[in-house]
């Protein structure tokens, strides 16, 4: 059963080696810089992580934070699972939906990277709509996408 725990700063290696498997070539097709361990230094707050178990081993994790705009909304940063426990999407979306309303929030947030056609028609399924920004597009291959809870 998938359980979840805060993160610590002992937790970094095991963030840092899912998200740049996962997502590392992703960072070198679609940004200027690439992947970047610094800018992984910059980004990396515990306080904002939440590490995902099964049996108590570390097999995802997700980061997020509120952010304070005219509508307030939940922005995830990162939702990353082992490629062996991929079999967990739905519980994700459960996970982090639960987390916005636990905070009070009716919007949620992120970032994918426009060639990640699986993530983007897995957001779509749970009513992500896409937002295309234009500076956006200058600095990276990405959208943003959004969900308003009901």
């Amino acid at each position: 059963m998938l359980t979840k725990r805060p993160c610590t700063k002992e937790d970094r290696g095991f963030v840092y080696d899912l998200l740049k498997e996962n997502l590392g070539e992703y960072f070198d097709r679609n940004t200027k810089e690439g992947w970047s361990d610094e800018k992984f230094d910059k980004g990396f707050d515990p306080d904002r992580i939440t590490i995902l178990e099964i049996d108590k081993k570390p097999v995802g994790f997700y980061d997020v934070e509120k952010i304070d705009d005219k509508k307030p909304f939940l922005y995830v940063h990162n939702v990353q699972l082992v490629k062996e426990e991929r079999g967990h999407p739905f519980t994700l979306i459960k996970l982090i939906d639960d987390e916005a309303r636990a905070r009070g929030l009716k919007f949620i947030k992120a970032k994918v990277f426009k060639d990640n056609y699986r993530t983007l028609r897995f957001l779509a399924l749970f009513k992500y709509s896409i937002i295309y920004y234009q500076n956006l597009e200058e600095q990276e291959n990405s959208v943003y996408v959004l969900k308003e809870l009901l």
